[in-house]
C-alpha cells in the first residue's frame, strides 16, 4: 500500500481489499492526507488476527511518530512491526521480495518527500508440459530450467530455458510521484515505465500557485510522462476547488494522449 490518509480503513472495506494481504506500506511524506490513517490501520490488525510482520517505510521521523502514538495509546501488537526510515533524498533499493523490487527517489515538496518505483522481477518460467517427456527432464532439471539456467544432459546435449519453457512474462515498472513540484531528475529505472502516477493538484492556469505550494499541474504531469516515455499516465491528488475533473484530462492529453484520471474504485492494469 502507498500512503495511508484519513479514511483508509473505510476504503479497504468498501472495495473488499483483504488487509492481511498487505505486506508493506510505503509513505511518501508526512502530511496528514498521506499519513493520518496509519495508526488506525496498524491497530486494526489486532482484530484480524495478523501474525505476519508488517513493514512500513517512510522518511526520518516515522519511528518517532509511531512510538509516540503507541506510548500514549498503550498499544500492544501481536505481530512484528518493522519500521524502516529511508534516506528520502538518496535514491536506492528499499524493499525486495520474491516478486518485486521497490526503489525510492526524491521529490520536491514542502517537506521531505519521496516517490517510489515498483519493478517486478522476471518470474520463473513454466515448462511446456510435452517437453518434459520429449527432453527426458528430471525433477531437478526442471527446477534449474524454470530458474533460467541451462542444463547439460548425460549425452552432452545442452537444453536451454528457451528450448522447453513458455515465453517469459514481461517485467513491469510502476512509478509513483506524489506531492511534488515539476521535477526532471527521475532515476534511470523510471524511463520507459509501464505506468506513471503523477499528482496534478491544479490546472495549468494556476501554475504559479502550484509551484509556490510544492505541487504540479496536469500539464506538468503530462510533460513528465512524455519525458519518461511512459506507456500510461494516471493523474491524481486534485485540489478540492475543482468539481469537474474533465479539464485535467483535456489539458494532459494535449501533451500526453494516454492519460487517465484516478477515480476511487477504478483499477488499471500495469502491463
Amino acid at each position: 500500500m502507498i500512503d495511508c490518509g484519513e479514511g483508509t480503513q473505510i476504503q479497504l472495506s468498501k472495495y473488499g481489499i483483504q488487509r492481511n494481504k498487505i505486506k508493506a506500506i510505503f509513505l511518501s511524506h508526512f502530511h496528514g492526507d498521506h499519513l493520518y490513517g496509519l495508526p488506525g490501520v496498524i491497530t486494526s490488525y489486532m482484530h484480524f488476527g495478523r501474525k505476519e510482520p508488517l513493514h512500513i517505510f517512510g522518511p526520518v521521523g516515522l519511528k518517532k511518530y509511531i512510538e509516540a502514538i503507541f506510548e500514549v495509546s498503550n498499544v500492544y501488537l501481536q505481530f512484528e512491526l518493522i519500521l524502516i526510515e529511508t534516506i528520502w533524498d538518496v535514491p536506492g533499493l528499499i524493499y525486495e521480495d520474491q516478486q518485486l523490487q521497490v526503489f525510492n527517489f526524491p521529490l520536491d515538496h514542502r517537506i521531505p518527500t519521496q516517490g517510489f518505483i515498483f519493478k517486478t522481477k522476471e518470474p520463473h518460467r513454466n515448462i511446456i508440459t510435452e517437453n518434459i517427456q520429449k527432453f527426458g527432464l528430471t525433477h531437478e532439471e526442471i527446477k534449474e530450467l524454470k530458474c533460467g539456467n541451462t542444463i547439460i544432459k548425460s549425452d552432452g546435449k545442452k537444453v536451454t530455458p528457451d528450448d522447453v519453457c513458455h515465453p517469459p512474462k514481461p517485467i513491469c515498472t510502476y512509478v509513483f510521484a506524489s506531492d511534488t513540484k515539476p521535477i526532471s531528475n527521475f532515476p534511470e529505472l523510471a524511463y520507459g515505465c509501464n505506468l506513471l502516477y503523477h499528482e496534478a493538484t491544479y490546472l495549468a492556469d494556476l501554475e504559479t500557485l502550484a509551484i509556490e505550494r510544492g505541487h504540479s499541474t496536469s500539464t506538468h504531469a503530462a510533460t513528465a510522462a512524455k519525458s519518461l516515455q511512459a506507456k500510461k499516465l494516471i493523474l491524481g491528488h486534485y485540489s478540492s476547488r475543482y468539481d469537474d475533473l474533465g479539464p485535467f484530462l483535456t489539458e494532459s492529453k494535449l501533451v500526453f494522449e494516454n492519460t487517465f484520471l484516478a477515480i476511487d474504485g477504478e483499477t488499471h492494469a500495469i502491463n
